[in-house]
């Protein structure tokens, strides 16, 4: 059974799992943005099930998918010139400026949490 990539050779299988890697990376970029979201709007009290907050994160995600469609098409445009470390420095520079937002941990209020916005995780 074969691979669904035509050319199998070492280098563009670096170069393909480089180009997924940072499909990864874009993700986690947007959980950290909708996380630090999150904390921000427990941290000045408002209810983190809010119409707003859900029409940000809805935004976010939209945004998320633009940004991965955006580099797939400058990647796949001219395959001879992977544009994958560019758009890897970008979003490695974002991802460390969310780096305290990596885990769910930096919204851990939230667990348990009816939604009231005090972030005591009881609903009281």
């Amino acid at each position: 059974m074969g691979s669904w990539v035509r050319d199998s050779s070492l280098s563009n299988n670096q170069t393909l799992l480089a180009h997924e890697q940072l499909h990864f990376d874009i993700a986690e970029l947007f959980a950290r943005k909708i996380r630090y979201r999150i904390a921000q709007c427990m941290r000045s009290g408002c209810n983190a099930w809010a119409p707003e907050l859900s029409k940000e994160i809805k935004c976010l995600l939209q945004e998320r998918e633009e940004l991965n469609a955006a580099f797939d098409q400058e990647a796949w445009a001219d395959p001879s010139l992977p544009p994958v470390y560019k758009w890897q420095a970008v979003v490695q520079h974002e991802l460390t400026l969310l780096a305290p937002y990596k885990s769910k941990a930096a919204t851990g209020e939230l667990h348990g949490c009816t939604g009231n916005g005090n972030g005591n995780g009881n609903g009281k």
